[in-house]
């Protein structure tokens, strides 16, 4: 007996060096992540050149909010590209998401042939392996026919084109994950198709929704290379286009360029952590249900 006491706290002592050895493993990792952006946030608070100073602790409490209104003045067009980002973020999530539901919900129970299920994902998982540089050609000559080209609404449908293979596949697993049995009771019930979905599946998959719809929105906002194409002024291009128009010629504006990246990343940093815990609590409030 007294040797098994005298273990115990031998074993106690290991738990807790192990548990101390993970917790500082798993804090690098975040520091990386987190000094980065704290870095930026503080520099979007000082004037250039501070930010640039050879001995930049001189200046290391003099903050100012110069950069923000200057970044975001009547002169420049960074508020209203903001503005333009928010509108493409919303129409592709409202695009996307809808599509890749319906598509998602009919390649996993609407007993298709496999072939054809097979041929659909195959053709979802094509898409998002291609550069995007290869679909601008294309983009740009449908655009142009469609008398959209340059515009914000020209940018959702080529975000929602895109985004569509990659929201089909994640809803048909979601989708998947709910028994058919359910929808073959209602349908005993005289629920129709549309019914059955809207009704039971489509509540039961809101937690693929949700990370579905962050993902799509976040995958909208970051977008560069098609706003920067496709986008004929600066009226009707995304805030991404805008932050990077701030690398003049001959000068950098550091400075405004903190604070434009602080406004784009910041917030999409925390809706993520926030809505990421929403979805994490809706599956596992369905798992105790």
């Amino acid at each position: 007996m007294s040797a098994g006491v005298a273990l115990r706290p031998r074993r106690a002592r290991r738990v807790g060096s192990s548990r101390w050895l993970a917790d500082t493993s798993l804090l690098v990792p975040v520091l990386i992540a987190v000094v980065p952006v704290l870095w930026l946030v503080y520099s979007s608070f000082r004037l250039s050149r501070y930010i640039i100073s050879p001995n930049p602790a001189q200046s290391f409490f003099t903050l100012t909010f110069h950069n923000y209104l200057s970044a975001f003045s009547g002169q420049n067009p960074l508020a209203h590209e903001f503005v333009n980002s928010l509108v493409i973020v919303v129409g592709t999530i409202l695009f996307a998401v809808g599509v890749g539901s319906l598509a998602g919900y009919s390649l996993s129970k609407l007993d298709w042939p496999k072939w054809v299920v097979t041929a659909a994902l195959g053709g979802c998982l094509l898409i998002q392996l291609l550069p995007p540089v290869t679909l601008l050609p294309g983009f740009y000559v449908t655009l142009e026919h469609l008398g959209v080209l340059g515009s914000v609404f020209g940018l959702v449908l080529l975000n929602t084109v895109v985004n569509v293979p990659f929201a089909t596949l994640l809803m048909k697993i979601y989708f998947d994950a709910i028994p058919k049995e359910l929808a073959e009771a209602a349908a005993i019930d005289g629920a129709s198709e549309a019914t059955s979905m809207w009704r039971i599946m489509a509540p039961l998959a809101m937690p693929g929704l949700a990370t579905t719809s962050i993902l799509v929105g976040i995958f909208a906002w970051n977008e560069f290379l098609m706003g920067l194409t496709m986008s004929s002024s600066t009226a009707n291009a995304p805030f991404t286009v805008g932050v990077a128009a701030l690398l003049e010629p001959y000068t950098i504006q550091f400075g405004q360029m903190a604070a434009a990246a602080s406004v784009a990343a910041v917030p999409m940093i925390a809706i993520s952590v926030f809505a990421g815990r929403r979805v994490v609590q809706g599956l596992t409030a369905g798992a105790l249900k």
